[in-house]
């Protein structure tokens, strides 16, 4: 259950059928939200089958521990037909390597140290 008090503008909400929501206003008997670029009320009612928070935890960049890797194995299969292009994918490949030592660096979760263990033959 989900206390009004401890909800704020800038929190995300999460339906049972995993729909997420940006908190936009907090009214006496609802609240203003947006979700898929759309505006939606829920009342206090409703707050009860939702959970709510920041899907991104603090001082991560994403949220999925798989976008990093996803990410660099992407830029990695482009392939380019000009010396310009080539300099692009080799910046790509530069911020996707630095996100991947970053995700690294401040992984807390076990599941993911796992992973990124098995993926990376760390």
């Amino acid at each position: 259950m989900i206390e009004k008090g401890r909800l704020k503008v800038g929190d995300f909400l999460k339906d049972e059928f995993g729909t997420s929501y940006f908190v936009d206003k907090i009214f006496p008997d609802n609240i203003k939200v947006w979700s898929n670029g759309r505006r939606h009320y829920i009342s206090n009612n409703e707050l009860n089958f939702m959970s709510y928070g920041n899907p991104i935890r603090d001082n991560r960049i994403v949220s999925n521990k798989t976008f990093a890797i996803r990410f660099k194995n992407f830029i990695e299969n482009v392939n380019v037909n000009d010396p310009a292009s080539e300099e692009e994918k080799e910046y790509l490949l530069n911020v996707a390597n630095r996100l991947l030592n970053y995700q690294i660096q401040t992984a807390i979760d076990n599941e993911e140290i796992d992973y990124l263990r098995r993926v990376l033959k760390l």
